[in-house]
């Protein structure tokens, strides 16, 4: 009920295969904890924003900027991501 959808373990279980089936997963490397690593220093994360700036340094290491987010006020602290959220994929033209 905190920060979910009220569903239950099976149902989101069931939820993610299905959203995994259209994925392709990257690898989560040594260079991504540089970057990591680098972007804390840059932006003075700390706490559990920590866990944003690494999905930023998986997006860098990775060559992505898009980022599709239901907090995109999160990713605003890095100029290297363009966060947004799914309401606002109808207003933006190079999605």
């Amino acid at each position: 009920s905190r920060n979910g959808f009220g569903l239950s373990p099976s149902r989101a279980e069931a939820e993610v295969l299905a959203f995994e089936r259209g994925m392709h997963l990257l690898s989560d490397t040594e260079a991504v904890y540089f970057e990591w690593r680098r972007l804390i220093g840059l932006y003075s994360v700390s706490g559990v924003k920590v866990h944003d700036a690494r999905l930023a340094a998986a997006l860098r290491v990775h060559g992505l900027r898009d980022l599709l987010t239901l907090n995109p006020r999160d990713f605003a602290r890095y100029s290297e991501v363009h966060a947004i959220h799914p309401a606002e994929l109808a207003t933006h033209s190079e999605f």
